[in-house]
């Protein structure tokens, strides 16, 4: 009905978000090419799709009071899902690495944190007054690159990356800066 948007590729799976008009929820569908078929990612209210070899991750609205979100990894293929971060939001999967924002200070605040799908293993990469963001994972999941910003809304922001040196260990460093 012409309410989708953000499309997600990976493979043969296409995600995307779907505004329902009659609930006013946002949920996520994926496309299956090699089936030429669509499905519903069983949620009530979801939003921000990612995927990586297969698997979605998405962020969950819980409940009709106060905001509190979780983050999800879902599996086409079982039809399983997973809540992997609670009380995060905007995961971001590669590998078997999701990352996800843990939202502080009335969400105002944002820090970092890793969900290792093999280990079960939660990270916090940073833990600082700085505005933690726009986190990517690379493809294999080793990498994960993000925003490091003096406040909330700030243009003042550098680029830093958590390279994985084993399960739940990462080596951070600055790209940019002065």
């Amino acid at each position: 009905d012409g309410r989708q948007s953000g499309p997600r590729t990976d493979g043969h799976l296409v995600t995307y978000m779907d505004y329902d008009q009659f609930t006013f929820d946002e949920r996520i569908r994926y496309f299956d090419f090699s089936t030429n078929t669509d499905h519903l990612i069983p949620s009530d209210r979801s939003s921000s799709p990612s995927i990586n070899g297969g698997r979605i991750a998405f962020e969950e609205v819980l409940g009709p009071g106060p905001v509190v979100y979780q983050s999800v990894v879902f599996d086409p293929v079982s039809q399983t899902r997973i809540a992997v971060l609670p009380d995060e939001m905007l995961p971001v999967i590669g590998g078997n690495l999701v990352a996800s924002i843990k939202p502080l200070h009335d969400f105002y605040h944002y820090e970092l944190e890793t969900y290792d799908l093999n280990t079960g293993v939660t990270t916090r990469l940073t833990n600082d007054e700085l505005n933690d963001t726009n986190q990517q994972v690379s493809p294999s999941g080793n990498a994960v690159v993000w925003s490091k910003c003096e406040g909330f809304g700030s243009n003042s922001c550098d680029i830093y990356s958590a390279i994985q040196t084993s399960p739940g260990v990462f080596t951070i460093k600055g790209l940019t800066g002065p």
